[in-house]
Order: structure tokens, then C-alpha cells, then sequence
């Protein structure tokens, strides 16, 4: 979320918090109740091949939702002094690596050839 990167930048301590207590778990929730429907929908729609893809991404969101959160609340408690991967400096995107990364979902999800 932008705002967890926004918030945590400015050194807001009670936003990241919040987000950690409230948003993020209802992301969560919304993304588990939408995961069903969905797969309802698909099976309705299309043919059987194709929604282990939707699976895994599914999966994935819901996984990364709660890793995000967890290192939020980490980070809170002392656990760790500081986000990584909120320190770093965001790649500005241009048509040319909208084209090439964003909608490649195996170059996002791995260095790997899966």
C-alpha cells in the first residue's frame, strides 16, 4: 500500500500501526472472501485449465498481505530497526518497463525459471 510507505517515510509511528491493526487484516479478509467468489465465477466462465494460475496468485496476495504486516508490526516493536524494503529509492515507471516487467508475472515473482 502507498500509504505504508508514505506513512512509514515520514517516520508516523501511529498510521503504521493502524495500517498493521486494521488495514491490512481487512485486506486480508477481503481478499479471502473475493478468492471463493472468484473461483465460482471462473468454473462457471471457463474451462477447468488455467485457475492454478489464479490459485497461486491468489495464494500469493493473501500470503504477502500477511508478510507485509508482520514486518510492519516488527518493525514497531524493535524488532527489526528498519523496512528494507521501504528505504529503498522507487524505480520510476515509464511505458517501456510497464510493457516489460509489470504484466510478467514469473520476472515479479522470481529471479527463477519456474
Amino acid at each position: 500500500m502507498i500509504c505504508t510507505r508514505q506513512a512509514y517515510q515520514a517516520a508516523n509511528t501511529a498510521e503504521p500501526a493502524r495500517l498493521a491493526r486494521d488495514e491490512y487484516p481487512r485486506l486480508y479478509k477481503a481478499v479471502e472472501k473475493f478468492a471463493p467468489a472468484f473461483e465460482r465465477q471462473w468454473y462457471t466462465e471457463n474451462k477447468t485449465a488455467g485457475f492454478d494460475v489464479q490459485d497461486i496468485c491468489l495464494g500469493g496476495l493473501m500470503r504477502r498481505i500477511d508478510s507485509c504486516r508482520r514486518r510492519l508490526t516488527d518493525y514497531l516493536s524493535g524488532k527489526v530497526t528498519l523496512i528494507e524494503e521501504l528505504e529503498c529509492e522507487l524505480i520510476p515507471m515509464s511505458k517501456a518497463n510497464i510493457r516489460s516487467t509489470v504484466h510478467n508475472y514469473i520476472d515479479i515473482a522470481s529471479a527463477n525459471i519456474i
